[in-house]
């Protein structure tokens, strides 16, 4: 039986582990074999769920993302998920990471610097390019936001069993659309995962939306309806990890796939999606 279902063992393990902490520790990514250094408590998630730690959409990246790919990923956190899309692009592709939080940019520098076609960008993806507090949470990392009051935040902390504090920092801000427009980058796929702003980040790059057509894994944890109408202005059709479309009316909630029915026709048929 597994710990993360005994709410009352969790009650007592969680803080415990805190207390005794054992600080950084180095394991294998179960995907890649690459060694990630994380924190023994903060990063539990990563040791602890393993293989099982979102599954089904690691699952769909492999098949998504093809040798050669650029991958923009807008939230880095310690650079798991960064290393699996790295060694789906080769060395003959490219991840460029966004990750703003010191607090994971430690880990992530370490996690990345062997990966030569990885290149990390310490700034937050917005609607504007400027400069915006930014919330580090001290429980994960995962939590950092441009939002100050982020209800998944609250429950991840109550969830957790520990009291957890949040410091403001200033960071910079750029709209995706403004970088690509800089950069000889053409992404081919899109990840956002950065915690209540993902509006605010495809606010960012309509654009590139628009233009370019990437495919998009966007975890959606606030503002379902403004995030959906985005993409689906767009022309992008909307789908859970287990391939289930989204229909008009529906809120997207968590990861979500965004998929181009004319541009990703092919991979749309290898997913077996429609």
């Amino acid at each position: 039986m597994q710990l993360a279902k005994l709410k009352f063992l969790r009650r007592f393990a969680i803080p415990l582990l805190r207390y005794l902490n054992p600080g950084d520790i180095t394991i294998k990514n179960h995907y890649t074999g690459d060694t990630l250094c994380l924190h023994s408590f903060k990063h539990k998630g990563y040791w602890y769920h393993g293989k099982r730690r979102e599954h089904e959409t690691m699952e769909r990246f492999r098949t998504i993302i093809g040798e050669s790919a650029c991958v923009i990923e807008i939230g880095g956190h310690i650079g798991y998920i960064t290393q699996f899309f790295a060694k789906l692009v080769t060395k003959n592709g490219m991840v460029v990471v966004f990750e703003p939080g010191e607090n994971n940019l430690k880990y992530l520098k370490k996690n990345i610097q062997t990966l030569p076609q990885v290149t990390l960008v310490e700034m937050a993806v917005s609607n504007e390019d400027t400069v915006a507090q930014f919330y580090l949470d001290d429980l994960t990392g995962q939590n950092n936001s441009l939002l100050g009051e982020y209800e998944v935040l609250a429950a991840n902390q109550s969830a957790a069993f520990v009291e957890l504090t949040k410091n403001q920092v200033t960071v910079t801000t750029c709209k995706l659309d403004s970088f690509l427009r800089d950069s000889k980058h053409l992404p081919d796929f899109v990840k956002i995962d950065i915690e209540g702003a993902e509006v605010l980040a495809l606010e960012g790059m309509t654009n590139t939306l628009r233009n370019l057509k990437p495919t998009i894994m966007v975890e959606i944890t606030a503002n379902h309806r403004a995030a959906a109408d985005l993409l689906l202005a767009q022309g992008y059709e909307l789908f859970s990890p287990d391939g289930k479309k989204i229909q008009n009316g529906e809120l997207p909630n968590g990861n979500t796939f965004a998929l181009h029915p004319e541009k990703h026709k092919v991979i749309l048929e290898k997913l077996s999606w429609s």
